[in-house]
């Protein structure tokens, strides 16, 4: 168990460095024309991961660790979640909290004077994430447990296992389009960032890396759950191959091509709305994808 738990742990950074070499070509983040797909990772085995001479604080290092750790509960193809828990999205959320926690703190030890500077709205996205995710996953569980699926209604394997488009209709398919967007909007985007915030998370490269897929990740299992095994006529270690690969796959389409020009245009859209009102679109689609899903269950 402690030897499949690090080649786990060593298979995640693994692809979170590729997806973050991916992102760095396209969107040439740093700014430097030699930098290569496989540039994070060759940094990474090199330990070469900290850009600046002053050290990252330990609070940084833990909040990459329980970041990792949510990884653990997320169901990956046809695969089952590494750790099977009743609670599982309890627990997930309860990481992210952690790991946002430990994020600030770190952020205030290494300089309060940027930590005061940057706006609170981009250092808390993942704390906006967490919310924003708690409501969807409350939503489809109270969805779920009335329309019967199989499965605990806690656990991210159960919305894996069954795509939801598959037990709602018009209503819940415009629900989970809203639900999408709605976590979308608040997803650490690499892209889309302050410069002050990607001087500090570029501090400790692995854990940019790891945040920038957490949120896609998650997404992916639980609105983009479909399999490619089956339908290619796969059984056993090929199927769940494909099906692994696929998974990926589609993450890696979500975190490139799909959170960043949506986040780029709720952002864009925030700034011409008055001070009050920057939050409106946010609450605005989470909201809208309760009371469709309520509509889909009670109408």
């Amino acid at each position: 168990m402690p030897f499949s738990a690090a080649a786990f742990i060593y298979l995640i950074i693994s692809i979170a460095l590729l997806f973050m070499g991916i992102e760095n070509v396209i969107f040439n983040i740093r700014g430097d024309k030699r930098e290569s797909v496989f540039s994070p990772f060759k940094r990474f085995i090199g330990g070469k991961m900290l850009p600046v001479k002053k050290r990252p604080p330990r609070s940084l290092y833990l909040s990459c660790l329980f970041l990792i750790a949510v990884y653990f509960f997320i169901p990956m193809g046809s695969l089952p979640q590494f750790i099977s828990a009743e609670g599982g999205f309890l627990i997930v959320v309860a990481l992210l909290v952690l790991a946002q926690n430990f994020y600030i703190r770190g952020l205030k030890q290494y300089s309060k004077r940027m930590y005061l500077s940057i706006d609170r709205n981009l250092i808390n996205v993942l704390f906006k994430f967490t919310m924003a995710l708690l409501l969807v996953l409350i939503t489809l569980a109270w969805f779920v447990i009335n329309i019967g699926v199989p499965g605990s209604i806690f656990s991210l394997s159960t919305y894996a296992a069954m795509p939801l488009s598959s037990v709602t209709n018009v209503w819940g398919h415009l629900g989970m389009a809203f639900f999408f967007f709605s976590l979308a909007v608040v997803s650490p985007c690499r892209k889309v960032r302050d410069i002050g915030l990607t001087e500090y998370t570029s501090l400790l490269e692995v854990y940019d890396a790891v945040r920038s897929t957490l949120c896609p990740a998650i997404i992916t299992a639980i609105f983009i759950p479909m399999n490619i095994g089956l339908t290619l006529k796969l059984a056993g270690v090929p199927m769940y191959a494909a099906d692994f690969a696929f998974f990926w796959f589609k993450v890696l389409v979500v975190q490139t091509a799909v959170i960043p020009p949506i986040r780029a245009a709720y952002l864009n859209m925030k700034k011409r709305l008055p001070h009050g009102w920057k939050s409106s679109p946010y609450l605005f689609l989470s909201y809208s994808g309760v009371v469709l899903f309520l509509i889909n269950l009670y109408l």
